[in-house]
């Protein structure tokens, strides 16, 4: 998916949970995008099932190719995860479309016990 395919999707009544699987160190040293949820590759393994089916999922990573977040939609998509995505170009991509615009108000992920 690429950020202009999300950024239209977030303006949806049900807008994509964003899934950052950066590893934690990473993440606590340089914040992702507003909102998402952390949950690294092993993470994202363990815990799949708490995950909702009936959503969009986009992965997000700052790796080159996006190895860690197109793994991460193989996986979730392995089981059974129809609706999953790796962000195209990653943070990386979505830091340069934002460059200059104002923070897009995400909704805070609720009802997710994660």
């Amino acid at each position: 998916m690429t950020v202009a395919e999300l950024l239209d999707k977030l303006s949806a009544p049900e807008p994509p949970l964003l899934i950052d699987v950066r590893p934690r160190p990473t993440v606590e040293a340089e914040p992702g995008i507003p909102a998402a949820l952390h949950l690294s590759l092993d993470e994202l393994a363990q815990r799949h099932g708490e995950l909702p089916r009936s959503r969009d999922l986009v992965l997000y990573c700052a790796c080159p190719a996006d190895a860690a977040s197109a793994q991460g939609a193989l996986l979730l998509r392995r089981k059974g995860f129809s609706r999953v995505w790796p962000l195209a170009g990653g943070l990386d991509a979505w830091r340069a479309s934002r460059d200059g615009v104002e923070p897009l108000g995400l909704m805070p992920v609720n009802g997710l016990a994660i």
